[in-house]
C-alpha cells in the first residue's frame, strides 16, 4: 500500500470515528433532554396537586389559602428554558440540569407539604363538625346521612382525586375540583339548614344553632332554664358535644 493510499484511509477512519462520536453525542444529549423532562414533568406534576388541592380547600372551608408564586414560577421557568433550547443543555439564562432541578423539586415539596399540613388542620376542624351533625342526624333523620357520610368520608381520608373524572388539562381539573367541592360545601350547608329547621320554634332553637354553626356548647355555657329546655329535648344526649 502506497503512503498516499495509507494516509487516504487514515482520513476516512478518523471521519468516521468523528461521525460516531457526534452520534453518540447526540443521542447523549437526546438522552439528558429527555431525563430532564422527565423530571420536570413529576415536579410539575407536585405542584399541580397543590394548586388543586388548594382550590377544593377554599371552596370546601371558606379559607384564604395561597400557594406562594415562587415555586409556581420556578416550575414555569423550567418548562419555559426547556422548550427553548430544543436539546440543549442548558439556557443561556438559566441553567437547565439536575443541580437546578433539585432546588425547585425542593421549593415545590416544601410548599406541597406547607398546604397539606394546613389542609389537614382544615380537615380535622370540619371532620368534627360534620361527625357530630351526621351523629345527631342519625337520631333525628332530617337531612341526608348519605351525602353527610360522603362528606365525613373525604375529610376522613382526602381522597378528592378520584371526583375530577376524565380531565386531563390543568383548567378542566380545576374546574372539576371547584364543582366537587361546591358540591360538598352545600352538604354541610343544607344539613344545619335542614336539622335547625327541625328547631324552629322550639325553647333550643338558639342553641340548636349554636351547635350546628360549629361553635362549642357545654353546661357550664347555659343558665338553668336553657340546661333544663335542652335536657329534655332531643338534644339532650349532646350536652357536651362540641362542634368546633
Amino acid at each position: 500500500m502506497s503512503s498516499k493510499e495509507s494516509m487516504e484511509e487514515d482520513v476516512a477512519g478518523n471521519r468516521q470515528q468523528d461521525s460516531l462520536m457526534q452520534r453518540l453525542e447526540y443521542v447523549y444529549r437526546q438522552y439528558q433532554q429527555r431525563h430532564l423532562y422527565n423530571r420536570l414533568d413529576d415536579i410539575a406534576a407536585r405542584m399541580e396537586e397543590t394548586l388543586l388541592q388548594v382550590a377544593i380547600a377554599r371552596e370546601l372551608f371558606d379559607t384564604d389559602l395561597e400557594v406562594n408564586d415562587e415555586p409556581k414560577r420556578s416550575v414555569k421557568e423550567m418548562q419555559t428554558a426547556l422548550e427553548k433550547n430544543s436539546g440543549e443543555m442548558e439556557s443561556s439564562e438559566s441553567p437547565v440540569n439536575d443541580e437546578r432541578l433539585n432546588e425547585v423539586e425542593q421549593a415545590v415539596d416544601d410548599e406541597a407539604d406547607r398546604i397539606e399540613t394546613r389542609i389537614h388542620e382544615l380537615r380535622t376542624q370540619q371532620r368534627s363538625t360534620v361527625e357530630a351533625i351526621r351523629k345527631l342526624n342519625e337520631e333525628l333523620n332530617l337531612a341526608d346521612n348519605t351525602r353527610l357520610e360522603a362528606l365525613s368520608t373525604l375529610l376522613n381520608h382526602w381522597e378528592w382525586e378520584a371526583q375530577l373524572g376524565d380531565a386531563d388539562d390543568f383548567e378542566s381539573k380545576r374546574e372539576a375540583a371547584l364543582e366537587f367541592a361546591q358540591d360538598m360545601r352545600r352538604v354541610l350547608y343544607q344539613a344545619r339548614t335542614e336539622i335547625g329547621a327541625g328547631f324552629e320554634g322550639d325553647d333550643i332553637e338558639e342553641l340548636a344553632d349554636t351547635l350546628l354553626s360549629g361553635e362549642p356548647l357545654t353546661l357550664d355555657d347555659l343558665d338553668q332554664a336553657e340546661r333544663d329546655a335542652l335536657a329534655e329535648s332531643k338534644l339532650g344526649k349532646y350536652l357536651n358535644v362540641s362542634l368546633g
